[in-house]
């Protein structure tokens, strides 16, 4: 494997000699997994960046984070190959996302290649992501007596840690819907609903399955939760009942 901050060259398109592809590789001790690209994503280095993408994801990060802030240039190929691995990350049930400030070229390049959906773009990701408020799995998610089930009776005590609870499992998701008129909620309710089958949680929507799969991609790239785990399913079926 990849040490920290070691280096993968791809040789890169013979018309941009000037423009080499790099990846440098940083992993954080909660899980978190950070490729740094560097110069031009096109034929050439879109091998070494699905190899090591790959071989990142085989060993089962919380979140792989694709850092595009210092990417000069992504051809299609390359949008191709963040397709690709969008694709694993997702198989995997592992959380994907890319870093790249607001007005990077990149991600018009990716709204022109329709992928944008495909990604939950972060631009502040260590504030979002290297120091996470989310307990170690199995702790209980608010600071809360635990009473019968996790939180749930000391829940009914107070509407401000109702919120609390509603906002340590669903605020990404919240943020973003807020700021993109989007129904990604709507979408986990439905999904949750349906017991995870994703053709009946269209059919509830009323969207193709197609585009149910990509919301459901997009909201568990944003929680950066494992949608196969019971007792996270079940704290998102409670807050999104809760949910008012």
């Amino acid at each position: 494997m990849l040490q920290s901050n070691n280096r993968a060259r791809g040789s890169h398109d013979t018309a941009e000699p000037a423009d080499p592809f790099v990846i440098t590789l940083e992993q954080a001790d909660d899980g978190v997994c950070r490729l740094r690209l560097f110069g031009a994503l096109a034929n050439g280095g879109a091998p070494s960046l699905r190899a090591v993408a790959r071989q990142q994801l085989a060993a089962s990060p919380r979140l792989l984070a694709l850092d595009l802030t210092h990417l000069a240039r992504l051809t299609s190929a390359g949008a191709q190959t963040l397709t690709t691995i969008a694709q694993w990350a997702g198989d995997a049930h592992i959380a994907l996302c890319l870093i790249a400030p607001p007005d990077h070229p990149v991600r018009a390049a990716l709204v022109a290649a329709d992928l944008r959906e495909l990604f939950a773009i972060h631009p502040d990701f260590e504030r979002n992501y290297l120091k996470p408020n989310r307990p170690p799995p199995g702790a209980p998610p608010v600071s809360l007596p635990v009473v019968d089930l996790p939180g749930l009776i000391a829940l009914g005590r107070s509407d401000s840690e109702i919120d609390a609870y509603i906002r340590y499992w669903l605020g990404p998701l919240l943020d973003f819907d807020a700021e993109h008129r989007s129904n990604l909620v709507a979408a986990l309710r439905a999904y949750l609903d349906n017991w995870g089958d994703c053709p009946r949680t269209a059919r509830t929507l009323g969207i193709d399955t197609t585009t149910a799969r990509n919301r459901l991609h997009h909201v568990r790239q944003l929680l950066a939760v494992d949608l196969t785990d019971s007792d996270t399913l079940f704290h998102l079926q409670v807050a999104t009942r809760l949910l008012r």
